[in-house]
């Protein structure tokens, strides 16, 4: 298969993000925003592994 990969699909999506002055988000603001997900998700498991949404969608 060939096609533009992964790395080359991100650099191009970083240049347009850059060209049309959308915000970026630094590799500290990623990484912190990457472990307060993963915080969620722990703290999801702790509690049984259901959050507030799926239970609504099981009532």
């Amino acid at each position: 298969m060939n096609g533009v990969g992964w790395e080359e699909t991100k650099r191009q999506a970083h240049e347009r993000r850059a060209a049309t002055g959308l915000p970026m988000r630094s590799a500290e603001q990623k990484r912190a925003a990457m472990e307060r997900l993963l915080a969620r998700v722990r703290a999801g498991r702790a509690a049984g592994g259901r959050c507030e949404k799926d239970q609504v969608h099981r009532a």
